[in-house]
């Protein structure tokens, strides 16, 4: 277990979340001795936050053995071997640093276990976690290993740290699943319903006019891969909306995809099952301009041939705000006003 969570938790992950180190390269992290990963947790963030900060919870997913004593100053301690106890040898210390409730913990390695390969050079690193939500019962987290420097033994426990931080998320993950009982029941086997025929959507504008939509998808070279075209458009015809790839990630099994729009936007990220009948898209999504968004996209399927579709624009410290409602439906061939292009959305 020292090759996995013991370590990459308890030793110096280091959790931090910022807009900014979001967009970073992995080469950019390099330099600035940071080690980044993030993943989405299917549960609220006060769940989250108990699962890192109590007794209870560290055991419920991260080892047999563990203690927290939440304060400036107190320990975190954790046993990883089913016959070890807490203080021996094989303890694993954190003193924390500093927090604020639910949203930000701070640590630092001040006892690795023993026969840690890597003693000397974490001395020189520390942690911060920041849990944020992603709608009302999801939570974003982003592992950031901090204070990496470039000498032979720093970079090696770099590198133990990459796949170890991974493997950390992975079972957070695992706890807070919602796949668990629903057969296959994920993502992708939800979004499969869309292969075959087209779905079109019609609205009423406020000032009278109407909002189309019409979109197409079909399964990549193989299962775990889905292809999907949009177009949007009024009654002066349709323009040409988006691209879209989904797909099994095969390192972490996740389904995620990324998007392409008419002005260049790319928006990525991960869709998880709700039900065996919703998914839930989260959206973020980087302009050609610098300009960053983010967006939850709710798909609610009613039968094999209606869904709907709800867009949130996600806003720090505020509730998410709806903006756009429409219910699709799946039809052999969209009707020709659907079909009629025109050379944008003007």
């Amino acid at each position: 277990m020292i090759g996995r969570i013991s370590i990459s938790f308890c030793l110096g992950v280091y959790l931090c979340l910022s807009t900014a180190s979001s967009a970073q390269t992995r080469g950019e992290e390099k330099e600035k001795g940071l080690l980044r990963h993030e993943a989405i947790i299917d549960a609220p963030v006060a769940e989250v936050w108990k699962a890192f900060t109590t007794a209870d919870g560290l055991k419920s997913w991260m080892a047999p053995e563990a203690s927290i004593d939440l304060r400036v100053g107190g320990k975190m301690l954790a046993n990883y071997r089913a016959e070890g106890k807490l203080g021996d040898e094989n303890t694993i210390e954190n003193t924390i640093l500093s927090f604020e409730l639910q949203r930000m913990l701070s640590i630092q390695a001040t006892k690795p276990p023993a026969g840690f390969p890597f003693a000397s050079a974490i001395k020189d690193t520390w942690s911060v976690m920041y849990f944020e939500p992603v709608g009302a019962d999801r939570t974003r987290i982003v592992i950031c290993g901090m204070g990496y420097k470039d000498d032979a033994e720093s970079t090696k426990m770099r590198e133990f740290f990459d796949k170890g931080n991974a493997h950390t998320l992975e079972q957070l993950r695992k706890k807070f699943s919602r796949d668990a009982g629903t057969g296959e029941g994920d993502a992708l086997k939800v979004l499969h319903r869309l292969v075959g025929g087209e779905w079109t959507f019609e609205n009423k504008r406020d000032g009278g006019g109407v909002f189309r939509g019409r979109s197409v998808t079909e399964e990549g070279p193989d299962s775990n891969t889905l292809v999907s075209k949009g177009w949007l458009g009024d009654a002066g015809g349709m323009y040409y909306h988006a691209a879209t790839q989904i797909w099994r990630d095969p390192n972490s099994k996740r389904v995620r995809f990324q998007s392409l729009d008419e002005n260049g936007a790319l928006a990525s990220g991960e869709i998880t099952s709700k039900s065996d009948d919703s998914v839930s898209w989260d959206w973020n999504m980087a302009t050609l301009d610098g300009r960053k968004a983010r967006y939850r996209v709710e798909m609610v399927f009613s039968d094999s041939d209606h869904y709907e579709f709800t867009l949130y624009e996600v806003k720090p410290e505020k509730a998410d705000v709806e903006r756009v409602r429409v219910k699709h439906a799946r039809v052999a061939q969209a009707p020709e006003e659907f079909r009629k292009l025109k050379a944008s959305k003007k």
